[in-house]
């Protein structure tokens, strides 16, 4: 517990004063001329950390989220130590959000490697789909509707369905949007509903 509230603080504290140093670069830099946009410049690089910290956390293999993550954090504090020129500073908030759309939005590769994610897995692999439904499905009576989709995605990775953080979120948006029955194995050989 003391460790959370320690990554916690760090975390709370080093954002503070990264934004505040890096606010007063932009300014110094001269790309930008206002306090208000010389925050927003600074919300930039950090949110830009931040993308790239739920890319890793969604998979820790994503060698994209990884990229965005240390191009962040050596920017930060490549730019604390020196003022940006200009024209890199006027550079940081597209090359932001085009690192942001290719690690949070554009379909991943599987663990695997066999089809993007969010490619029906039926697709490629016919029978794939129903070999998840019975692990969803004893996931869901266990959990409820307090089923996140990090448990779920480690419950079928436990079970050698491989997926992330992020698909499993999906397919639980999914379920709650349409909450039909999920058969039960009653133990007896039939189902209940």
């Amino acid at each position: 517990m003391m460790r959370r509230w320690l990554v916690v603080f760090l975390a709370g504290a080093a954002a503070v004063l990264s934004f505040d140093a890096l606010r007063v670069q932009a300014l110094a830099s001269g790309a930008v001329h206002h306090q208000a946009l010389a925050a927003l410049w600074a919300a930039v690089i950090d949110g830009m950390a931040a993308a790239g910290v739920l890319g890793v956390r969604s998979d820790r293999r994503d060698s994209r989220a990884w990229v965005m993550l240390l191009l962040a954090f050596a920017c930060s504090v490549a730019f604390q130590v020196v003022a940006p020129p200009a024209w890199l500073a006027r550079a940081v908030p597209p090359v932001a959000l085009l690192l942001a759309i290719v690690v949070l939005e554009l379909p991943r590769a599987r663990l695997n490697g066999e089809h993007p994610a969010g490619t029906p897995a039926e697709a490629e692999e016919p029978g794939a789909l129903p070999g998840a439904l019975p692990v969803l499905a004893a996931a869901w009576n266990e959990h409820g509707e307090a089923l996140s989709g990090t448990t779920l995605a480690r419950t079928l990775t436990e079970h050698g369905l491989e997926t992330t953080d992020r698909d499993a979120r999906r397919l639980l948006a999914l379920l709650r949007a349409d909450p039909a029955p999920v058969p039960v194995n009653n133990g007896q050989g039939g189902t209940t509903e």
